[in-house]
């Protein structure tokens, strides 16, 4: 029997072990030393090796591993809307960039408050408050991998305690999370004349007295029968429209003459063209 003495020397990133002294006879075989067994034949270098967790070497290339650099998470990008699952996977990827299975187990983790993730990998939603995104943590070994969901409330009056009154969850939860009596929608918490629906309406600050809606309106000099009409904030998210009537009982009748246009103080201004009533009421319809 042909017998081949050789001597191996191998350096593991994690555990440095040696595989010292090993024998393969000329049909190839078996192979050990410390905590690494190695299978291999003569008629092309390469095979598997195992210590704690997989390790392989790639054929044609003596004393190299595939060594995992990442732990990835798919799919990415992922979105999610109220009251329903997707199930994650990991994987491994190496620095000759292809990928396999964890080796060790995966152990999940959610950020949110509105996301729950199972040992599995599957993800939850509950009911959303609002747009927002979550971040989901996979952990095998000493890699972390992430992943980012976009989650999008597609029932934005639903969220409890604010669900039902026909004001923007998202909104109420920004401002009164820790109040929730206060975000009603005919609440005015901070006694600026203007209730929550109408500051919500108006993009005002409905905890600030001096963030209100502003309007007025201003003569046109030297045409007695033209009328500016302005107000502030705008928002550019809104849609603006000025009504008229001479008696404040419906009809209101549109005002005829140039639309809401955002000034660069800040205001928007519109043109009443045809102010020729004794008396005349304006008022403002934000959707």
């Amino acid at each position: 029997m042909i017998r081949l003495i050789c001597l191996i020397s191998l350096t593991l990133p994690a555990s440095a072990q040696e595989l010292t002294h090993a024998t393969l006879d000329s049909a190839g075989g078996r192979s050990t030393g410390g905590g690494i067994t190695h299978d291999a034949t003569l008629g092309g270098i390469g095979g598997e090796m195992h210590d704690a967790a997989p390790l392989a070497a790639r054929p044609g290339f003596a004393g190299q591993l595939w060594d995992a650099v990442s732990l990835d998470i798919t799919p990415q990008p992922a979105a999610m809307s109220d009251n329903s699952t997707l199930l994650l996977t990991a994987h491994l990827t190496g620095d000759d960039a292809t990928t396999q299975p964890p080796s060790a187990p995966i152990a999940w983790e959610s950020a949110s408050l509105f996301l729950s993730v199972n040992a599995t990998g599957q993800i939850t939603t509950g009911t959303l408050p609002g747009d927002s995104t979550a971040t989901v943590s996979a952990r095998s070994g000493d890699l972390i991998g992430s992943a980012v969901i976009s989650l999008s409330d597609q029932t934005p009056d639903d969220y409890d305690p604010f669900a039902g009154d026909n004001l923007d969850d998202a909104w109420q939860v920004l401002w009164f999370a820790n109040d929730p009596d206060s975000g009603n929608p005919r609440r005015d918490p901070d006694a600026d004349g203007q209730d929550n629906a109408l500051e919500f309406l108006a993009g005002t600050t409905p905890l600030d007295g001096s963030s209100f809606l502003r309007v007025r309106i201003a003569p046109e000099p030297f045409q007695s029968t033209v009328r500016q009409l302005f107000f502030e904030p705008f928002r550019p998210d809104r849609t603006y429209r000025w009504e008229f009537s001479t008696t404040l009982q419906p009809a209101w009748q549109p005002v005829l003459g140039r639309p809401p246009d955002p000034q660069p103080d800040g205001e928007a201004r519109a043109t009443d063209e045809v102010a020729t009533e004794v008396r005349k009421f304006y008022r403002l319809i934000i959707e």
